[in-house]
């Protein structure tokens, strides 16, 4: 998570994907990005674009606190919900 801009000033010395962001706010948990690649809502650099965008959005961001921008078009959802895995653990028991 990023927290602060001195953070990720260093970030984008570091990493090449970093230089593509624009910081548009902060909240309780850090800095909100936006893409300066995205336009219209789609990627102008969708065939070469990073790994990180290749693998977006990862399960893992959204666990460490992060989280998807509204009217993203991406949506995590369970493959199982709570319920059909509770059951299912306790038809193993």
């Amino acid at each position: 998570m990023v927290r602060d801009r001195k953070q990720f000033e260093k970030l984008q010395l570091l990493h090449r994907f970093y230089t593509y962001l624009d910081v548009v706010g902060e909240d309780e948990s850090g800095l909100i990005f936006t893409c300066r690649m995205l336009k219209d809502n789609k990627c102008s650099i969708h065939l070469t674009r990073p790994p990180i965008c290749r693998r977006y959005p990862q399960e893992e961001l959204i666990m460490m606190g992060g989280a998807l921008s509204e009217g993203c078009g991406y949506r995590l959802e369970p493959i199982l919900t709570f319920a059909e895995v509770l059951e299912n653990v306790m038809k193993k028991s």
